[in-house]
């Protein structure tokens, strides 16, 4: 497999999908700016909660470190 290719059906799912988000992140990262503002509304100070999953990441700079990167990207 190439550097340009995209990994086959032996590579797992989630392998996969993380090549191709790579991938659009690299060309286009502004692409990631909706993903990131929804981001925000998780915070509960330095804390990123994900309800769905019941998964919460302890974070150094919180909400801020998000909205700083929103604002390089646009």
């Amino acid at each position: 497999m190439q550097a340009t290719d995209a990994p086959d059906e032996s590579v797992p799912q989630l392998d996969r999908e993380v090549f191709q988000a790579h991938n659009d992140v690299r060309t286009n990262p502004k692409s990631m700016i909706p993903d990131l503002k929804s981001q925000l509304e998780k915070f509960d100070g330095n804390l990123l909660k994900n309800e769905e999953t019941n998964v919460h990441l302890r974070t150094n700079e919180g909400a801020k470190a998000v909205e700083e990167c929103i604002a390089f990207l646009e």
